[in-house]
């Protein structure tokens, strides 16, 4: 069965394990959603980005509720991931892990829920762009510091 996914959805237990353990996770909370997010290693035949998106039985005992949050959910990332993603670099040997969370107890207009996820998906922008940009200057500085202990020991 062909899908038309921006970006295919978590399934893997070892996907979900890697962003719910606590191990280099982070988390934006723009209310009434809460983005989680990691950078793993990717697999073979694994996309770069995947989603994942959850809505409490805990506030919404009936599915369709639920399911009609997950729907506005998914929507507003559709019309906004690509722009707010497509300036980053590329990373070949990693995968974008991101769990899109409901912590509300009530339901919103559509237009609210896309103007929160617009706000976290910026911000989550925002912080891969400085994990991205905190990369290459530790490495430029390990070659620095390499470089010059070389220097010193005659090397």
């Amino acid at each position: 069965m062909k899908t038309n996914r921006l970006y295919p959805r978590i399934k893997s237990n070892i996907n979900i394990e890697k962003l719910f353990g606590g191990n280099g996770s982070k988390a934006i909370t723009s209310y009434p959603v809460r983005v989680v997010y990691a950078r793993t290693g990717r697999r073979e035949a694994e996309k770069p980005v995947q989603l994942l998106f959850s809505v409490s039985k805990r506030f919404f005992k009936r599915a369709v509720k639920r399911n009609r949050i997950k729907r506005q959910m998914r929507e507003a990332v559709r019309l906004n991931l690509r722009e707010i993603l497509q300036p980053l670099p590329p990373a070949d040997d990693t995968t974008l892990l991101v769990a899109f969370i409901w912590i509300a107890d009530r339901e919103y207009a559509t237009a609210e829920v896309t103007k929160r996820i617009v706000k976290a998906l910026a911000r989550l922008a925002a912080n891969l762009n400085e994990t991205e940009a905190e990369i290459p200057q530790t490495e430029q500085s390990d070659v620095v510091a390499e470089s010059s202990m070389q220097s010193a020991t005659g090397k």
